[in-house]
């Protein structure tokens, strides 16, 4: 029998000092942690460094960053050096090598799988190293009780004052450019059955009357026939819920069961109006079918928001006024705009000169959408006329959309 109830695991996310309001970053990957380690008998504490500047003490420390946050966590961990420290995330399923010389254990991929042989390689030789394992059984993961939900009061869905976020399914099977997902988790979609997501939606409910719901899978409406069978279930949970998908997943019919099960709106993610673009970064969409698909939202009562990123490799010199002809048509209720960030893992990152990328800065503290790390002969003062035409474009001219977002404060990104 190991003795696991003799560890206390820390939990740890970073600071999210890039967003206006961290209450939106729900450390939901290391929340599936916990849930793991609580079924093992150890002691855990979640811990978010959005709201306090103390680590507790633990004998484990696990921390989960994207590429931005990095940095911190490395801070972390010289803080607690003589404790064992554990890394997962975007940024190390990228660069586990890279990643292996501050953390004892670096997660490539998913982690809940490893968790019990990091475990074991503490309590037996610290040896440490990288641990992978892929998920066979998606539906054993346990249910994470997301004790730190009673501290904090998360608001992934806009104007709720308490709010979710769950993941169905995991990875994506396209091959965007400027997307670290494959790296994450391969390919291969794994979902969840439909019976274990209303278990978790139901455990939300009655633990902590939660009723509103953001679904973080890649392309939530991918599997058609799923959907269509899962949308059957959340019209008796009476929740309000959105989602992230695709241009080419919003069919007439999906449409309508997504309106009538809760359904508020729906994020799609563009990228670029402009069909060179969108052919060289691998999307696999066209400008024609996004206006179609923001016409078949709009047109079932749904509201849509919009993602764009700007400073795109192969962008046309006269795509900031494309950008703003194709709001003004499409009318959108919500855009965020970002910058180009060529994250490890990605296509961009890996093969820069393939997208006329001359450097790219490994200045990890750089990488948020404010400021990107990619100097080509196009990015950069397009992106900064991008955002202020387009921004002085909504506010001045028309504003015809309801809430628009930079996502970003442009006096701290340094311009």
């Amino acid at each position: 029998m190991k003795n696991y109830d003799q560890i206390k695991v820390a939990l740890v996310s970073p600071p999210q000092h890039s967003l206006s309001n961290p209450l939106m970053a729900e450390p939901l990957g290391l929340m599936y942690i916990e849930g793991v380690l609580v079924d093992l008998g150890v002691e855990v504490e979640m811990v978010d460094m959005s709201f306090r500047n103390d680590l507790p003490v633990a004998d484990v420390y696990g921390f989960f960053a994207c590429t931005l946050h990095f940095p911190k966590c490395v801070e972390y961990a010289k803080r607690v050096k003589d404790a064992y420290t554990i890394i997962g995330g975007p940024h190390a399923s990228a660069l586990p090598q890279e990643t292996k010389e501050f953390f004892d254990a670096v997660v490539v991929g998913p982690g809940e799988n490893v968790i019990v042989d990091i475990l074991d390689d503490y309590l037996n030789q610290r040896k440490g190293g990288i641990f992978q394992k892929e998920i066979i059984e998606i539906d054993s993961i346990p249910i994470p009780p997301r004790s730190i939900a009673k501290k904090i009061k998360y608001q992934v869905f806009p104007g709720s004052p308490i709010s979710a976020s769950i993941i169905t399914s995991r990875a994506c099977p396209y091959k965007c450019s400027f997307c670290a997902s494959n790296a994450i988790w391969g390919r291969k979609v794994l979902y969840h059955s439909v019976d274990r997501v209303i278990d978790e939606i139901k455990y939300l409910i009655d633990t902590y009357d939660i009723r509103h719901f953001k679904f973080v899978d890649d392309i939530f409406t991918l599997k058609k026939a799923r959907f269509s069978k899962f949308s059957e279930r959340l019209v008796e949970l009476n929740i309000q819920w959105f989602c992230d998908t695709r241009v080419d997943s919003v069919s007439e019919d999906i449409l309508e069961q997504m309106l009538r099960c809760g359904c508020s709106y729906v994020d799609l993610g563009i990228e670029s109006v402009s069909d060179v673009v969108l052919d060289k970064i691998h999307k696999k969409q066209t400008k024609q079918k996004m206006k179609e698909a923001i016409a078949k939202i709009k047109g079932k009562g749904l509201k849509v928001k919009l993602y764009i990123i700007y400073g795109l490799p192969f962008e046309p010199e006269d795509i900031v006024q494309q950008t703003i002809d194709f709001i003004e048509e499409t009318q959108p209720d919500h855009v965020s705009l970002f910058t180009l960030v060529p994250y490890p893992g990605t296509d961009i990152w890996n093969n820069p000169d393939k997208y006329n990328i001359k450097s790219i800065n490994k200045d990890f503290s750089y990488y948020q959408h404010a400021v990107g790390g990619v100097k080509s002969e196009q990015t950069w003062l397009p992106s900064i006329e991008y955002f202020d035409r387009t921004k002085e474009k909504m506010r001045k001219e028309r504003n015809i959309l309801k809430n628009f977002s930079m996502e970003w404060n442009r006096k701290n990104a340094g311009f």
